[in-house]
């Protein structure tokens, strides 16, 4: 799911009038994406830890 909302908001940089605005917005979701995918990864394999 993450990857699909990266990748649309690529695709849409090449339609927007604003780079700059693009360009932080692309930065901001790589940042919110790469901290989401290493919680998940702590996440699940804490359970495999633990045993």
């Amino acid at each position: 799911m993450l990857n699909i909302g990266w990748l649309a908001l690529a695709i849409k940089g090449f339609f927007v009038k604003n780079e700059f605005k693009w360009a932080n917005h692309m930065f901001i979701y790589s940042l919110l994406y790469l901290t989401i995918i290493f919680f998940l990864m702590i996440i699940i394999t804490l359970p495999n830890n633990l045993l």
